[in-house]
């Protein structure tokens, strides 16, 4: 990168860096905490009873929405994000 291209975008570059250094903190955090979870057996199992959890009521919605297509347009428009990002 020459310095004109850096003057020019100082701040496009400075946001950029910065998400790179976060999401890679971010990253690590996320790693250190798993593996204090994975440790304590009892922290385990509370993870495995939330995942299980998690993944009834995805099926249990996903049955609902099948059974009730008129609800089903609400409930898609109310979650819409979660519904996207879970899929």
């Amino acid at each position: 990168m020459n310095r004109k291209f850096v003057k020019e975008n100082k701040k496009v570059l400075r946001e950029f860096l910065s998400n790179i250094v976060a999401a890679a903190l971010g990253a690590k955090g996320l790693r250190d905490i798993d593996k204090v979870i994975d440790a304590n057996p009892e922290l385990k199992q509370r993870k495995a009873e939330i995942n299980k959890n998690a993944q009834e009521l995805t099926t249990r919605i996903k049955k609902f929405i099948a059974a009730n297509p008129e609800d089903a347009a609400k409930l898609k428009k109310k979650y819409s994000y979660y519904l996207k990002r879970y899929k």
